[in-house]
């Protein structure tokens, strides 16, 4: 086997003989087979097309963004004077600012001594801190120095509870009368 190599092998009477009949497909299953090649075919096309979509995509969505970016800058740019102006027009005076100022960071010291957030506050804390001390006739002013920070931090304010605070200073406030330990009861009337 060694001295006659390839030729040797084949022509060896003891070698195993393949006796399975070679399969030629019919005309139908040649067609099947194309169709089944060409469906294949498409959906690889398909997938390289959406992929290439996809990477097209997220280009033309950076550029938008750099764009929308360019074009507000340029409208800032050339509005910055009308809009510094109508800005400080809608804005309170100056002492009232600081006052607003003066009685958020009393707001956010009283935040994170109960452990909770000041900015945006939760609607619940809100409510608590106008009424906790019992004070109805600082309740407005209050009210106003939390809209006036969380409406110049662009920051959603609860005006239902803001509302139920005021509601509550003006009933307490005639109760009161000037008693400032006017403190409710357990079904929220006050004695």
């Amino acid at each position: 086997m060694a001295s006659g190599g390839i030729l040797a092998l084949l022509n060896d009477p003891n070698r195993p003989h393949d006796t399975k009949p070679v399969h030629n497909p019919t005309a139908e299953e040649c067609r099947r087979q194309w169709k089944e090649q060409r469906a294949f075919e498409s959906e690889i096309r398909q997938l390289v097309d959406e992929a290439l979509d996809t990477r097209q995509a997220k280009h033309l969505q950076g550029e938008r963004e750099k764009n929308e970016r360019a074009l507000s800058q340029h409208i800032d740019d050339f509005f910055a004077v009308e809009l510094a102006d109508t800005i400080e027009t809608a804005l309170p005076p100056e002492p009232l600012r600081k006052q607003y100022l003066a009685e958020f960071r009393v707001f956010e010291t009283f935040c994170r001594e109960n452990g909770v957030g000041s900015l945006p506050a939760a609607p619940e804390t809100v409510f608590y801190y106008c009424v906790h001390d019992m004070q109805p006739q600082k309740v407005k002013e209050r009210l106003a120095a939390l809209r006036f920070v969380h409406d110049v931090s662009r920051k959603w304010f609860p005006e239902a509870y803001a509302r139920a605070a005021e509601k509550w200073s003006q009933e307490v406030k005639p109760h009161s009368s000037g008693d400032s330990a006017a403190k409710p009861n357990g079904n929220g009337a006050v004695h």
